[in-house]
């Protein structure tokens, strides 16, 4: 195979999350996981008008933030069936915006493919009733209301490929996996970077199995009770979060990336996936940044590896 420090808070009911990993203050890549953009690592695309249009702020939802941006590349052929490539941004399931993930739609537009950025409802103080499963509702609603965007644009659009950040790495997993079968467009592959696959504590490596558990609950919206620690619903509630739990031999084909040197989202993550999907006999393809920790940017050659792969795999499961 070509192989080419942070904080985390997520905040759920009465459940607050902080989990300190070692080097944080060395992590110039953290402000992606925090919805800010770097310029730097790729995290950027130029973009003229001669490129396409550009669509903000279209509506998905009834709520304040149910919003997404659409682009269509100038070379879209409203006679042939298209794909889209739908973006989730990053920051802890807690913050980041659409906008973090407009370089990216900006660079596929321009190889010839739909895309569209995704802004969703937050876990915050404010907001104790937003879990997971509403992520992915939002974005069940977005992908509909992508569908009928595009058709008013004159656009026959067939199919769909979900890709996201961190996060956003996780949610365009978990929906790709967990809901391919009720998904408003068919979900022709997935790729994407550093997303948490597992929330067993051992992945994370975690040194107290008592609050192993504690992230997966605050990500499906319940209540973590220390006495749990040893039931059945503990192990539900963990795999009804972890993408990795739900890969069968029909899971869509995936491109992941992950760094050698990621001490938030650990190579461990990257393990699992790549261990599922070959089990399930899943086509996929596993890029490795053996100088990167979370932020990706220490290895420019694969950034440019994972951009040329995530081509191909459109070329092939959209067919042009």
């Amino acid at each position: 195979m070509k192989t080419c420090k942070k904080v985390f808070w997520f905040l759920s009911g009465t459940v607050a999350l902080f989990a300190v990993i070692i080097g944080i203050s060395s992590c110039t890549g953290c402000a992606l996981l925090f919805g800010k953009v770097i310029e730097g690592g790729g995290f950027s695309e130029e973009w003229q008008s001669s490129n396409g249009k550009i669509y903000k702020d279209i509506s998905y939802g009834d709520k304040q933030n149910n919003l997404f941006d659409l682009y269509i590349p100038a070379s879209a052929d409203p006679q042939i069936k298209q794909g889209v490539i739908l973006f989730i941004h990053g920051g802890s399931w807690n913050s980041g915006k659409r906008s973090d993930m407009d370089y990216a739609c900006k660079r596929y537009a321009k190889a010839g493919y739909i895309t569209a950025t995704i802004e969703y409802s937050l876990g915050s103080k404010k907001h104790p009733e937003v879990n997971v499963f509403m992520m992915l509702d939002e974005i069940e609603a977005c992908i509909k209301a992508i569908q009928k965007k595009t058709a008013e644009l004159g656009y026959d659009v067939d199919k769909i490929a979900l890709s996201g950040y961190s996060a956003g790495g996780h949610l365009a997993l978990l929906y790709a996996y967990s809901r391919a079968d009720r998904s408003p467009l068919p979900i022709a592959f997935v790729f994407e970077k550093v997303g948490p696959v597992d929330f067993h504590g051992k992945t994370w490596g975690s040194n107290n199995p008592k609050k192993d558990p504690i992230l997966a609950f605050a990500l499906a919206g319940k209540e973590f009770k220390e006495e749990m620690a040893a039931s059945d619903e503990v192990e539900k509630v963990i795999n009804s979060v972890s993408p990795v739990a739900f890969v069968t031999s029909k899971s869509v084909p995936t491109l992941f990336a992950y760094g050698a040197k990621d001490d938030l989202v650990k190579p461990a993550h990257a393990k699992l996936l790549k261990e599922a999907l070959e089990k399930a006999g899943v086509p996929h393809q596993y890029i490795e940044y053996p100088h990167s920790n979370h932020g990706l940017y220490e290895d420019p050659a694969c950034r440019d590896e994972f951009n040329h792969a995530a081509i191909e795999f459109a070329k092939k499961y959209f067919g042009y």
